[in-house]
């Protein structure tokens, strides 16, 4: 039987424990659903939008224990100036030359405008013009970044593909190749997956919907980030339940870890599922919990040094904070 507990070498480790907060009076943020979170330089950044940002510092703090994470290493971020003006997206990129750069795009007007909070200097670099042939490109959906290429990904539709934002040096393009041969239909709107992308460059779409119906997760929407190629990838083992609201990470030996989220109303079930593509076909597995914590939807989970972490969200009735 297969535990999800502690795993030796350069294998992945995963704990549930609950942070802890010491003398913790935190009143820049307020929890909930809507976060999105990034880990960079060892440190945590979590936003709603730029008027809830902020950063957990990492360093010297142990993630294989119950770990106490003083409040002096919470760091408000809302109330560094100068900062954007502007609407700015709740979708916020990873990139830049040292993938240091957090950025954002201005979406109140027609042009295409980045807002970049530099976290080695900790300030803000605001109104950058982006160079795009582009006139119009969406910015509904999560962005994920290849730290190798600089280069951040993000879904625009089945008919339009891939919107490709060259972090560096801020240029926006089109994936040439779209997706829309893979499905029946003319008009399929899929919505509320995650993305991950694995080592070999691919991106899998895992989740969400096709209309009003639930994607299977036996068949997985990807994407060639090398060959801009688009297929559909066939899965083997027990096929988890559809679901939306869910999280997934990707670990440095080729396995995607997916958690929580619900199908309907109720969870989806495994609440834990990891896909190993390090092997062909992709295989899914349900691991066994050591101290299972329940359900979560609408959380944020991001990879940080080996470790799979996720906060704020919903479990059952109650508001999440924090979790690794």
């Amino acid at each position: 039987m297969q535990y999800f507990k502690l795993i030796l070498s350069t294998v992945l480790i995963i704990i549930f424990n609950q942070i802890n907060f010491v003398n913790c009076k935190l009143t820049f943020f307020s929890g909930g659903t809507g976060f999105k979170s990034l880990f960079t330089g060892d440190k945590l950044y979590f936003q709603n939008f730029i008027t809830n940002f902020f950063y957990v510092d990492l360093t010297g703090v142990s993630l294989d224990s119950d770990t106490l994470v003083d409040q002096s290493k919470w760091i408000d971020l809302t109330d560094v100036k100068p900062q954007p003006d502007s609407l700015t997206s709740n979708n916020p990129i990873l990139g830049g030359i040292n993938n240091d750069k957090i950025m954002f795009f201005d979406i109140s007007g027609e042009n295409a405008i980045i807002d970049t909070f530099d976290t080695t200097l900790k300030q803000w670099v605001i109104n950058q013009q982006v160079k795009t042939p582009i006139n119009f490109f969406s910015d509904n959906n999560d962005w994920i970044t290849d730290a190798k290429t600089g280069k951040a990904y993000s879904f625009d539709s089945t008919t339009t593909g891939m919107s490709i934002f060259d972090t560096v040096n801020l240029s926006l393009v089109k994936s040439l190749s779209t997706p829309k041969n893979l499905f029946t239909g003319t008009l399929v709107f899929y919505s509320d997956f995650v993305q991950v992308e694995l080592p070999n460059g691919q991106i899998l779409f895992i989740g969400g919907k096709l209309g009003s119906q639930s994607q299977s997760m036996k068949s997985l929407l990807t994407y060639d980030t090398i060959k801009d190629v688009w297929q559909m990838t066939n899965t083997a083992g027990t096929e988890p339940q559809g679901r939306t609201k869910h999280t997934a990470v990707s670990t440095s030996d080729g396995r995607v870890i997916v958690y929580g989220g619900v199908l309907n109303t109720v969870p989806a079930l495994p609440q834990l599922a990891v896909l190993d593509t390090s092997i062909i076909p992709y295989t899914w597995s349900a691991p066994t919990e050591v101290n299972p914590i329940g359900s979560f939807s609408d959380h944020t989970a991001v990879m940080a040094n080996n470790y799979m972490i996720f906060a704020f969200g919903k479990y059952t009735i109650h508001t999440i904070y924090f979790f690794i």
